[in-house]
């Protein structure tokens, strides 16, 4: 008969080892989070996201859905925390509790028996600036981040294929890029589970299935027309950023390079780099089996991230991060316990970027812009994601100038936009086609029109 104090060890032992690392990154991405809108670290689109959340609307492609629908409780909820913060929140605990699995991953790979080399994969983890960037901010990546390695998890812990297959098409909706985890799934499962596992995918799909009766309702926020099937393969298949997809020239990759190596040589404390150079420092293996396909799937995403047109491409490496963070475990062993310095070294070096933009305030300025603009106006924006999304987030989520009609100078050259703008706007000349500068010309007879950008801001009004 099993001794029920090794059987209670064997349970406890786990949970420490997710508990500790998810714990301490929580406590570290609180203190260090922005308590308003943030633009931060690429997240202008997170005024975006919460306006779609919290109006059930339908973001840019491909919609993520589960966003949304995970989004709408949290801005509905009575609590004392502003709603940008609530999403901050949502993002750190999302990311601590992906870091938490790299470290129970790790311990399940690399390290049975050694409690603090698994703890300080998750904690470096945790630590690397592109890592905690994203969980500070209301974006798409840290929930993304936490549905790879709950698909890891289940994979590496040899769970249900159904549930492995359902996480995966969960992760899907949260991020197309997901889908990177599919040849790692067919190798590590035998084919006789692949049905299985297929069934799995598509149930944690479903949230697509949202998608046109969200279109269907009232929210400003939904991009193309997914309430036909053509729209809605449009917008799930991200059609509009396809043209980014290893859309850089050579000398735009070097540049590229020349511009992410300073973050990148830090993250995971450098030990990525060393670990090309493993079997000559320890005549090991450089990978074994069973492990090569989590790297190649790592460098599946790095290789994407880095062919991606778009200066914000960095936050696609957030999963080879992950991934990597579990596979260098060999290398944190070598360090014994010392390597739980190497977090500590990354907090040093990283809090005071952290610090300097926890406190900018883009409510103060947006709201000045705002209410100074004249009664009734009809504004149009710059076309860049910082004034757009910012002023959808005020106007729709806070109410802020309701009196506005508020159009965008790039998304007006898209017919789905203008029939949604329109159908809103039914006081405005109603423009058939691409013509802004008719829509101007007949609106300046009746009232103010204005262009307003954010950053930097600038206000230009016209009065008839």
């Amino acid at each position: 008969m099993a001794d029920p104090a090794l059987k209670q060890n064997s349970l406890l032992r786990p949970a420490a080892l997710f508990a500790i690392p998810s714990l301490l990154s929580l406590m570290l991405y609180i203190l260090t989070m922005p308590t308003d809108l943030s633009w931060a670290f690429y997240s202008a689109d997170g005024a975006e996201l919460i306006t779609a959340a919290a109006t059930l609307g339908v973001p840019h492609p491909p919609g993520y859905p589960t966003f949304v629908l995970l989004g709408y409780p949290l801005v509905h909820l009575p609590l004392p925390l502003t709603i940008p913060l609530r999403f901050h929140l949502f993002s750190a605990v999302a990311m601590s509790v992906a870091c938490g699995l790299v470290s129970l991953i790790s311990h399940r790979l690399f390290s049975p028996g050694r409690f603090v080399t698994s703890c300080t994969a998750g904690l470096l983890c945790a630590t690397s600036s592109l890592i905690w960037q994203q969980a500070v901010v209301a974006e798409v990546y840290a929930l993304n981040g936490l549905m790879v390695m709950v698909t890891l998890w289940l994979l590496t812990t040899k769970r249900s294929p159904l549930l492995i297959g359902l996480s995966l098409g969960v992760a899907v909706t949260t991020h197309l890029t997901s889908l990177f985890l599919i040849p790692l799934i067919a190798v590590m499962l035998p084919w006789s589970q692949a049905k299985r596992s297929a069934i799995g995918l598509v149930l944690g799909s479903i949230p697509w299935l949202t998608i046109p009766f969200l279109a269907a309702g009232d929210s400003p926020v939904v991009w193309g027309d997914p309430t036909s099937a053509a729209g809605w393969w449009w917008l799930i298949s991200g059609q509009l950023y396809q043209p980014n997809v290893f859309a850089l020239t050579n000398t735009d990759l070097i540049a590229r390079l020349r511009i992410w190596a300073p973050e990148l040589l830090t993250q995971l404390g450098g030990l990525w780099l060393i670990f090309p150079f493993w079997r000559m420092i320890t005549k090991k293996p450089l990978a074994s089996e069973s492990t090569s396909f989590y790297w190649i799937t790592a460098g599946l995403y790095a290789l994407y991230a880095l062919g991606y047109r778009p200066l914000d491409a960095q936050v696609l490496l957030i999963p080879a991060i992950l991934i990597i963070a579990v596979l260098i475990t060999p290398l944190i062993k070598q360090l014994k316990n010392y390597g739980i310095l190497l977090p500590f070294f990354l907090i040093g070096l990283n809090l005071s970027g952290f610090l300097a933009v926890k406190n900018i305030d883009v409510r103060e300025k947006s709201l000045k812009a705002l209410n100074n603009l004249p009664e009734n106006a009809l504004v149009i924006t710059d076309g860049q994601d910082q004034t757009i999304f910012t002023v959808w987030y005020f106007h729709h989520v806070e109410n802020v100038r309701s009196d506005l009609a508020i159009v965008d100078e790039n998304l007006i050259a898209f017919d789905w936009y203008r029939a949604r703008f329109f159908r809103s706007n039914t006081n405005l000349f109603p423009l058939q086609e691409d013509d802004l500068d008719r829509l101007i010309a007949e609106e300046q007879k009746k009232r103010p029109v204005c262009r307003l950008s954010l950053q930097p801001v600038s206000v230009d009004c016209q009065v008839p």
